[in-house]
């Protein structure tokens, strides 16, 4: 019997064309324009991240026909690029843009050229090549990217009632969802935000401004004004959320695929099923980093505000112990100190005022004629940024980096539930407690090389509890 092999994967569609002058970003240049690259490719790479603003990628060339010569390829072009895996059946596409070329060197038979084309998402692409000055006053920061985003990446289409898959989900409260008009099939979500901005956007490339308001603005849902507020690119579109909002969604959703990390795992063609939710490769990539704690100000920081009006300044401080109830944890509940990685005398003893981040800030005062309560005091501001190292820091006290076969299924923003036997040998058939439980997917890499596929994925846990059970729980 042949041997099943879940990482094969296939090339249903690389097809380039060639530049056609600058487009609004709705026009599609048809197809048969183009030249179709399929036969040239001896690998690729694409590149998801929950800290990426754009997809991007690589693909790999070994060209005999001259292609890079004749066409030529310039680095301008439009690629449409389709891939499907046969692990689940999963089919995925990007329309992007050439950005370079590189490692142009004769291949080894001497009967080709080797080349490596790296690309970025279309859209992307069309909105990050200007840079914008403009101003908010009395917004809500959920209606500002909104509004940069249909500015400058794509008109939108308020309502999206369905999911890329076709189906219809409940969303967590107050979400905006949209169709991208010039981008069918994909969509824009913003979690709901609290807090009225009055802001100027200094120059930046749309994508930075947005990241500048994602900054300024704190989640209507959290239980306090912390902000775990990212903006990133992945298959299905946009995400300007929270990570409590992915952790509520996966829970709406029943979305959380478990994947398990057996040092057996069964090679039968029947057995695929079991194949595709394996973890080949397991790394812990942080346990415990005391030094990076205490610089990065993750247990205690705070802020210096200057108030150049009353020539005077103010000191706030920030303590972990005083604030983790703030948080969600990677299973959805109130995080707790019981299950942080130190014990609670040792945060104590050596976490303090003496060795706390310091951040200096400069106090505004808020414009009476758009309300109060408004970011502009500063207020938020200083409580947002002080919450959001503390949890990024402890939501990466425990990453890792997992290979697994052919998966275009999982995305950064995922949810998944990792299931890890006990490293200790002389306990094999143990749970390992520490490491197991439920995961958000930070980053994943989709590398082929010849036609099998292998996803890599970076994941942290923000957790060392059991972590088995239900998501949301409190």
């Amino acid at each position: 019997m042949e041997k099943f092999n879940p990482g094969i994967c296939e090339i249903t569609q690389a097809i380039i064309i060639p530049y056609q002058g600058y487009k609004d970003g709705y026009t599609v240049p048809p197809l048969e324009t183009g030249k179709d690259i399929t036969p040239l490719i001896i690998g690729f790479q694409i590149n998801q991240g929950m800290n990426s603003v754009s997809m991007s990628g690589t693909i790999d060339c070994l060209d005999n026909v001259g292609f890079l010569e004749n066409l030529p390829l310039r680095g301008e072009e439009e690629l449409h690029f389709e891939i499907k895996s046969f692990d689940l059946g999963t089919t995925r596409s990007v329309v992007a843009r050439i950005i370079k070329i590189n490692n142009v060197s004769r291949s080894e038979s001497g009967n080709g050229i080797g080349y490596t084309l790296q690309w970025i998402s279309k859209l992307s692409y069309n909105a990050n090549i200007k840079n914008i000055i403009t101003s908010y006053n009395g917004k809500e920061g959920q209606s500002v990217v909104e509004d940069l985003f249909s500015k400058h990446y794509s008109k939108l289409i308020a309502g999206a009632e369905t999911w890329p898959d076709g189906s219809v989900k409940e969303q967590p409260s107050d979400t905006k969802s949209f169709k991208i008009q010039s981008d069918p099939g994909r969509f824009l979500w913003i979690a709901p935000t609290r807090g009225i901005l009055r802001v100027t956007i200094p120059d930046y490339s749309p994508s930075e401004a947005i990241q500048f308001i994602t900054k300024r603005i704190y989640s209507k849902s959290t239980i306090g004004p912390s902000s775990t507020f990212r903006f990133f690119e992945r298959w299905d579109g946009f995400h300007a959320v929270t990570d409590e909002w992915l952790h509520t969604k996966a829970k709406l959703h029943a979305d959380v695929p478990t994947l398990n990390y057996f040092t057996y795992s069964s090679k039968q063609p029947e057995d695929a099923a079991i194949q595709v939710s394996t973890i080949q490769q397991f790394q812990n990539d942080r346990r415990v980093d005391v030094a990076d704690e205490v610089l990065s100000g993750s247990y205690t920081n705070s802020f210096l505000e200057i108030d150049l009006l009353r020539h005077r300044t103010k000191r706030y401080t920030y303590k972990y112990n005083e604030e983790v109830n703030k948080y969600k944890d990677s299973g959805g509940r109130t995080a707790s100190l019981k299950n942080d990685i130190h014990s609670e005398e040792f945060i104590k003893d050596t976490f303090n005022q003496n060795n706390s981040k310091q951040f200096m800030i400069i106090r505004e005062y808020s414009d009476k004629e758009s309300g109060s309560a408004q970011t502009a005091d500063e207020k938020f501001y200083r409580e947002t940024t002080a919450h959001k190292i503390m949890y990024n820091q402890h939501a990466n006290a425990t990453s890792a980096t997992i290979v697994l076969k052919g998966r275009l299924d999982l995305m950064p923003g995922m949810v998944t539930d990792i299931n890890i036997r006990e490293l200790d040998a002389s306990n094999k058939s143990g749970r390992n407690k520490q490491l197991s439980g439920k995961y958000l997917i930070t980053g994943v890499i989709n590398k082929v090389e010849g036609n099998v596929l292998n996803t890599v994925c970076k994941i942290v846990k923000y957790d060392w509890s059991d972590g088995a059970g239900d998501l949301g729980k409190e």
